[in-house]
């Protein structure tokens, strides 16, 4: 019976218009779901699709923990006391060396504060560090304190931006 009725009324002279009506109201539809969700009043979530700004995403998570690794690891230059031995573009290298190394750590974001992560990654910079021909200014112990501090802040402020955007994913603000 419903399959005559639509035969009937499609194949009709006004059919075709009303095919047509039909299809642009679905589309002003989609489009209204679409601005809606834009603007935060409507959330659409399905398996390929999500429409909305309720939430942080993780792809936002590491973006938002990666331009704070940037900033600090790229400060740690004005840090570092110039002298007559010192090779500007070396420490450039070795600080984008450690960039690419936190880089990583984000990227699997297993970032914690637990003491034996952080003892891990301290030595996984220092190794680093050393691997490079560096001079025996930065082989001191004091250089080795500095920049396990240095390290465990790292690990502190990305640790602390995680805990801060996912606060903001759950509460919707």
């Amino acid at each position: 019976m419903w399959a005559e009725t639509t035969k009937s009324i499609f194949t009709s002279a006004n059919g075709v218009w009303l095919a047509i009506i039909i299809g642009l109201l679905v589309l002003v539809i989609i489009f209204m779901a679409i601005k809606l969700g834009k603007a935060g009043l409507l959330t659409i979530q399905t398996k390929h699709i999500n429409i909305g700004k309720n939430n942080v995403t993780e792809r936002e998570l590491i973006r938002r923990q990666i331009e704070k690794a940037h900033s600090f690891v790229m400060s740690i230059e004005g840090k570092i006391p110039a002298d007559k031995n010192y090779k500007e573009y070396l420490v450039k290298y070795i600080l984008e060396k450690i960039y690419d190394e936190v880089i990583k750590w984000i990227m699997f974001n297993h970032i914690t504060v637990n003491q034996l992560y952080i003892e891990d990654k301290q030595n996984c910079i220092l190794n680093l560090i050393y691997s490079m021909p560096i001079n025996d200014d930065f082989k001191t112990p004091e250089f080795k304190e500095r920049v396990c501090k240095w390290t465990y802040e790292l690990i502190e402020q990305l640790v602390n931006t995680k805990k801060l955007y996912s606060d903001i994913s759950v509460t919707g603000a």
